[in-house]
């Protein structure tokens, strides 16, 4: 596997149609972090595009924003927040889609909010609604070695952010490297 640290170059580094920003080390094969010199059985931390939540400002950033919680160790966890940033109304939806069984909870919800509507299988389900300076929140737990696809549904002006340095996604991508779903 082929390491490439952008940070070490002196350059960022934007790969894909997307231009998916890099700031840290990635496998050139994978996209995802690098393994170690010993084959990969004392991985790092995870660090990478997805990783970390940005700082959002609720009156002026309306968007949904998701990331990584690549602090977790026992399963891939993402997190996210629906931003009503001081604005009009604005509603998101979309899924989260595994051949494995996701776990989901929301936070900060009203009645007219859903998270995971069938709980117990492969797919999360969300549609969150949100006015002036409200925020919903969700979590979805993935199985350790599984990934899940994020399929954006309804994003008002496109505004789903990835990672603390919100990179703007608009097609569906997956968990594992933020590449296109298959």
């Amino acid at each position: 596997s082929t390491c490439f640290d952008p940070q070490s170059a002196g350059i960022p580094a934007f790969l894909g149609a997307s231009a998916q920003r890099f700031n840290g080390p990635f496998s050139l094969e994978t996209l995802g972090p690098c393994e170690d010199d010993d084959g990969g059985s004392g991985n790092p931390p995870i660090t990478g595009p997805q990783c970390n939540a940005p700082l959002v400002d609720p009156g002026s950033n309306p968007g949904l924003y998701l990331w990584q919680d690549c602090t977790e160790t026992s399963a891939n966890v993402w997190e996210g927040i629906a931003n009503g940033g001081g604005g009009r109304f604005q509603r998101y939806t979309g899924t989260f889609e595994s051949i494995a069984t996701l776990v989901a909870e929301g936070s900060l919800l009203e009645s007219t909010d859903t998270v995971d509507a069938s709980p117990g299988d492969g797919i999360v389900d969300f549609d969150l609604r949100v006015l002036n300076l409200g925020q919903d929140g969700l979590k979805v737990t993935i199985p350790l070695g599984e990934a899940a696809c994020v399929n954006p549904q309804s994003i008002p002006g496109g505004n789903l952010f990835v990672g603390q340095n919100k990179l703007r996604m608009n097609a569906p991508f997956s968990t594992d490297g933020l590449t296109a779903c298959n």
